[in-house]
């Protein structure tokens, strides 16, 4: 029994060594690969057919070893890479390799197994997995006017974990050029996805092992940490995650990029930085749906309570709709729906803030953009726009994407920007979208879940996979139809209308509408060329903007230039509100001539003269009559319109919208949303009355000297006058730093040194129970023989074979 224990913590510690493993570029012989079963169907016109698939690991999961040999080319602390077989990239490419594995080594040590037309994968030894064509090429699924149909069970997976399907653009081939990369898609290389991981090899590179080191990044508590190690260079592409999900909640989510394929980026201004607030190449944030942040916390999770019962296997349809209903449109829509013991459930609507949307497009994330931007100290961004959105992402779907399946945890992030209550201890859970589920804010660490997993199997179950003709794939058989064009779209704010308005750039400042020939001939931050990798990389900030009265307001007011309105049953608010109107861009004059700063929807695009009359005819304010949506009911828009009757719609009823019942966990009113401005905060400082009293830069030291009657005292000492405000910061990181090589990365070295010991002590423990056996029994067996018996026979976990048999 003694041995058996001690067999079963080496083979442990040899699991987890393999996630300290790198990509490896070159196919080894010891054990040939045996790939995973998987049933897959196409369908077409009410019917559907099988493709033949598989499924391979990926090579982090895997040993890397010297050529021939059993010498680890990355040390085994994590400092660096072994001279002896690395001296540079290329040759430590062509000297490291991994092996493969057969089915026993998939299911008996990775927790790799086949089910009927699926796959079942479990926590923690389960690796991420690719879905093959051939036996050397990734499967490539195009699916843009098309829809993509799969069961999951998911009912064993607690907070804190993740069960991903996604797609990204990896190449079909893994990456294999003959030379630096011999292993290919076989073998499970390859990887990227929009956080741009920082691989161990780089394509046409070799070793990642320049200033390999490790780095800063900020944990939800708001400590920095160091992580890592990792090498320069990071691996980015498209990535569009079809469902990332536990028992208590679900996301889908849009990464697009604006390059092509797979793009090499070295440097935070090229790979990106959430930490620092830098985009990158690929939008890291994304646009997602999240039912219980978008306002319905009783959609998703386990038991009859909820629409969907994760307690149960469901089927997920998702349908990508064009702007044309064609395959040459752009992606315009992506619309999820859920199916249950037969019946169709639809994808619940958002909250009110939101137009009540019920799926993803341009304007639901242009106006979530502003609606969920709840950091003060930073202006709004639009990312999304910014690297092209979903028509990008609709090219790269046009161009093929591999099918992802992962099953995971974070210790470092704990999983809160999936399902926690708030995602960083500066975060205030009644602002709006900071609620991504039910899970404490110090629930789902890497510790509670081996527990859990120890207790309980923790799996998760993907199968019967459809791929086809929009509504041919499941019992829905309805085809969506294009949605309303740009044009009849509800109006979002100005502020996110695009980076394409011809208001000035936050770099340039305040400058006057007419601007040179050679700016005016410049591609704008925002804007999307036929050649994307060209442009000029700028950051994507909203331009400043203007106070009711005229005057500049500071670039960024607390909860961004253009909050967006809401249905209240509050009072009917002062004739001008511009504030918190919803905004459309605001009518220029063609002339050359300085224009005056538009109100506070700062961004201004140039509009059709068809569209609107000249915007002197407007109440200020209130430009955005002319593309009235008629939807909105609230005090803002009915004097809008009573002020303006020559719009588009009729004045509101004599008695305001009542507030509509909004689910327990919807944010309460709040100054950035609210309708009625306070009366004595100057314009651009209506946050005022939730100052958090840390700000000292000049744009809040102008506002608390206008609003002494504020909660902070003045500047440059500000203090709260009674209890300090609560800190609204926003820490909204798709990816932990601590995975940024995709889920498997060097693991700290306290982790490794504690294993280490475990695998010393087991060690220990066998050779003196053989000896004593030996001196009992008499044994003629060595001590080699018998630690033969306890590893695997396949060497896929080993560390380094010549020091375990020592």
């Amino acid at each position: 029994r003694t041995v058996n224990l001690a067999c079963s913590v080496l083979r442990l510690c040899f699991v987890l060594s393999a996630a300290w493993s790198a990509t490896a570029q070159q196919a080894g012989g010891s054990k040939n690969e045996v790939h995973v079963p998987l049933g897959i169907s196409r369908c077409a016109g009410g019917a559907c057919s099988p493709e033949a698939a598989s499924i391979t690991m990926d090579s982090n999961w895997r040993w890397l070893h010297s050529a021939g040999g059993f010498k680890n080319c990355v040390k085994k602390d994590g400092s660096g890479w072994d001279s002896g077989v690395c001296a540079d990239p290329a040759s430590c490419a062509k000297s490291c390799q991994i092996d493969g594995a057969d089915m026993k080594a998939y299911t008996g040590s990775y927790g790799v197994t086949p089910v009927n037309n699926g796959v079942r994968i479990a926590f923690p030894n389960g690796p991420r997995l690719y879905v093959m064509d051939t036996d050397t090429t990734y499967k490539i699924f195009k699916l843009k006017n098309r829809e993509f149909t799969f069961d999951v069970d998911l009912s064993t997976i607690p907070c804190g974990a993740n069960a991903a399907l996604y797609f990204v653009e990896m190449p079909q081939n893994g990456g294999m050029d003959g030379s630096l990369n011999t292993a290919g898609a076989k073998l499970g290389t390859g990887y990227c996805d929009a956080q741009c991981p920082h691989m161990q090899f780089i394509p046409g590179h070799g070793a990642n092992m320049e200033s390999w080191t490790k780095h800063p990044a900020k944990n939800p508590d708001g400590q920095w940490l160091q992580v890592g190690p990792q090498g320069p260079r990071g691996v980015c592409c498209a990535e569009m995650d079809i469902m990332e999900a536990n028992r208590h909640t679900t996301a889908w989510t849009v990464h697009p990029c604006d390059t092509q394929k797979q793009h090499i980026c070295q440097g935070d201004e090229d790979c990106g930085n959430v930490d620092k607030h830098l985009p990158g190449v690929c939008d890291k944030m994304g646009c997602g749906w999240n039912p219980y942040r978008l306002g319905s916390p009783k959609f998703f999770g386990a038991g009859a309570a909820f629409s969907v019962d994760t307690s149960r296997p469901f089927t997920v349809v998702t349908q990508f709709v064009t702007s044309d209903g064609t395959d040459q449109g752009d992606l315009a829509e992506i619309r999820q729906t859920y199916v249950q013991d037969g019946k169709i459930i639809p994808n619940p609507k958002a909250e009110p803030l939101l137009n009540s949307a019920d799926s993803i497009t341009t304007p639901l994330c242009d106006r979530m953009t502003v609606a969920y931007h709840t950091n003060k100290s930073e202006p709004v961004r639009n990312d999304f726009k910014q690297l092209g959105g979903l028509p990008s992402m609709g090219r790269a779907l046009d161009r093929g994407m591999v099918l992802v399946f992962s099953i995971w945890d974070d210790d470092f992030g704990r999983m809160l920007w999936l399902d926690g209550e708030y995602t960083s201890v500066k975060d205030d859970p009644k602002d709006p979208g900071v609620r991504r589920g039910p899970c404490g804010f110090h629930a789902g660490n890497d510790a509670e879940i081996q527990a859990k997993a120890k207790q309980s199997p923790i799996s998760v179950t993907f199968s019967n996979i459809k791929h086809g003709a929009l509504g041919s794939t499941s019992v829905l058989k309805s085809v969506p139809k294009p949605p309303p064009s740009a044009a009849s779209s509800p109006a979002v704010p100005s502020s996110v209308e695009g980076a394409n308005a011809t208001a000035p750039t936050a770099a340039s400042g305040h400058a006057p509408a007419a601007a040179s020939a050679a700016a005016a001939a410049a591609p704008s931050a925002g804007s999307v060329t036929s050649n994307p990798s060209s442009m000029p990389r700028q950051p994507n900030v909203a331009p400043a903007p203007a106070g009711i009265d005229g005057t500049a307001l500071p670039l960024a007011t607390p909860y961004g230039p253009a909050p967006m309105p809401q249905p209240s049953s509050a009072a009917a608010t002062p004739a001008v509100a511009p504030v918190l109107a919803p905004s459309s861009p605001v009518p220029q004059a063609p002339a050359a001539a300085p224009v005056a700063a538009a109100p506070v929807a700062a961004p201004v695009a140039a509009a059709p003269a068809a569209v609107a009359p000249p915007a002197a005819s407007w109440t200020v304010g209130c430009e955005w009559i002319p593309k009235d949506n008629c939807l909105d009911t609230n005090s803002v828009a009915c004097n809008c319109r009573k002020l303006n009757p020559s719009g588009p719609c009729p004045q509101c009823p004599s008695t305001a919208a009542a507030t509509p019942n909004l689910p327990s966990m919807a944010p309460v009113a709040t100054p950035a949303l609210a309708v009625t401005l306070p009366p004595t905060m100057t314009p651009g400082c209506e946050w005022i009355p939730r100052d958090n009293c840390q700000d000292s830069n000049a744009v809040a030291c102008s506002c608390r000297a206008k609003n002494p009657s504020g909660p902070c005292t003045a500047c440059p000492n500000s203090r709260p006058k009674q209890a300090a405000a609560s800190l609204q910061r926003k820490f909204d990181g798709h990816s932990p730093p601590s995975i940024a090589d995709g889920g498997a990365g060097v693991q700290p070295f306290a982790l490794r040194a504690g294993m280490a010991a475990l695998a010393v002590a087991a060690t220990f423990v066998t050779v003196v129970s053989l000896w004593r056996q030996r001196r009992l029994r008499a044994a003629e067996s060595d001590i080699s023989s018998v630690m033969q018996e306890c590893l695997p026979r396949q060497n896929l976990w080993a560390t380094d074979e010549e020091t375990l048999l020592e």
